[in-house]
């Protein structure tokens, strides 16, 4: 039985997914990727960031550590309280 006329070999294969998967060595014809240090600073930062502020105190990073440290404070306060028992059952 022949092979179809149709199929792609390994080689074949392998560029097309190398085109498809933006192989470096072949550039793209409308002038190349998007890169941070190809485009100028003011792009990549927010108007808080030229300001001068510090990102803590933007409510978004307050809201974030809040709930990052709250269950390990919350904890905390129960184990010294004695609401958490930590002798295991001894």
């Amino acid at each position: 039985m022949a092979p179809k006329a149709d199929c792609l070999t390994l080689v074949q294969r392998q560029l097309v997914a190398a085109r498809a998967l933006g192989d470096s060595s072949n550039k793209p014809a409308r002038g190349g990727s998007l890169r941070r240090e190809d485009e100028p600073e003011e792009y990549w930062t927010s108007q808080s960031e030229r300001d001068g502020k510090s990102p803590f105190q933007d409510p978004l990073a307050q809201i974030g550590l809040l709930a990052i440290f709250f269950p390990f404070i919350f904890l905390a306060v129960g184990i010294a309280v004695g609401w958490v028992d930590l002798s295991g059952g001894r």
